[in-house]
């Protein structure tokens, strides 16, 4: 029987038995130090009588907190989880001061924490091992699979960020903009003054589509300034702008040596869908299938998609 938190009796679910098992099976909470030193922190949960490991990679101003009730649900399958805080996001290192703004030198920086964490921190926990990721995490994944790594047994990405939407702005548009704002020292600047995190956020424009897993995560932001995170630098937009030239290089997809579920929403309107088209129909053992009813972060949708959805996720990890 699947172990889900059912949206009529969320909150009441959440604490009186996600959180205290949640408690039970962590066995660290702690922070390794990356390729330059920069502090990056990770949670690693581990189930008894496990028949893998999933790692998870998080989507841009996420973090591992808003995860948790996936982990739950991953652990009750009989599968141990890693995460981290991708640099800029959650507890891990940042390199700009205002809690609102995320920024990154290079896109690829990501790609060597990640390495990192599996060398120094993953390969401890008993595998195989499993990728979820998610979006931006999504795209790191790529990055990361496209050397060659038969390191994971199998790979979904969720609405992988293999190009970025932009709001709709043509991207010859945007570059020239950002280069604008980079030639003049604005690099670690916000565009056009974007404002910063006042907790009120609002249901009609999140990335979920459940009101209920919206609200559950949202009070945790309203509390902690370290998930405030929700505008990007200049530099952090202008490299996720490099993100499709790096994941579509030639003989990049087809490099990938290990099964990969590629899940889109018809909902998204965050990346876009042809791009992961192209990217997936390259990849070897690439699989494309559409999730229908939800919004580009799937793992928060209603339970009538939620349900569906998780079932189709594990399924392929199983």
């Amino acid at each position: 029987m699947k172990v889900y938190i059912p949206e009529d009796r969320y909150q009441e679910v959440y604490d009186s038995t996600v959180v205290p098992y949640l408690a039970s099976h962590i066995q660290d909470d702690a922070f390794f130090e990356s390729f330059d030193g920069a502090k990056i922190h990770y949670a690693v949960y581990r189930t008894d009588k496990a028949k893998g490991t999933i790692v998870i990679l998080h989507g841009f101003t996420e973090a591992i907190v808003k995860f948790r009730p996936l982990i739950y649900v991953f652990l009750n399958e009989g599968f141990n989880v890693c995460m981290i805080d991708q640099r800029g996001h959650g507890g891990s290192h940042r390199d700009v001061d205002n809690p609102s703004w995320t920024h990154v030198d290079h896109f690829e920086d990501y790609v060597k924490d990640f390495e990192y964490f599996l060398n120094k921190v993953v390969k401890k926990v008993p595998g195989p091992y499993y990728l979820f990721g998610h979006s931006m995490g999504g795209a790191v994944s790529a990055l990361y699979l496209e050397s060659g790594s038969d390191f994971f047994k199998k790979v979904v990405l969720n609405c992988p960020m293999i190009c970025p939407a932009h709001a709709g702005i043509p991207m010859p548009i945007t570059k020239f903009v950002f280069s604008l704002m980079i030639l003049f020292g604005q690099r670690k600047k916000v565009l056009f003054n974007a404002p910063d995190y006042t907790g009120e956020e609002k249901f009609e424009n999140a990335c979920a589509s459940s009101p209920v897993r919206f609200t559950w995560y949202n009070n945790f932001k309203k509390a902690d300034k370290n998930l405030y995170t929700c505008n990007p630098t200049v530099g952090w937009a202008m490299e996720s702008m490099k993100v499709p030239r790096k994941v579509l290089k030639k003989g990049g997809p087809e490099g990938i040596r290990v099964p990969v579920l590629l899940l889109s929403c018809d909902g998204d309107n965050m990346v876009l869908r042809p791009a992961q088209e192209k990217f997936i129909a390259r990849v070897p053992n690439g699989r494309f299938e559409t999730v229908s009813g939800g919004k580009h972060e799937l793992y928060r949708s209603e339970d009538a998609v939620l349900y569906p959805y998780l079932e189709r996720v594990l399924s392929f990890f199983d």
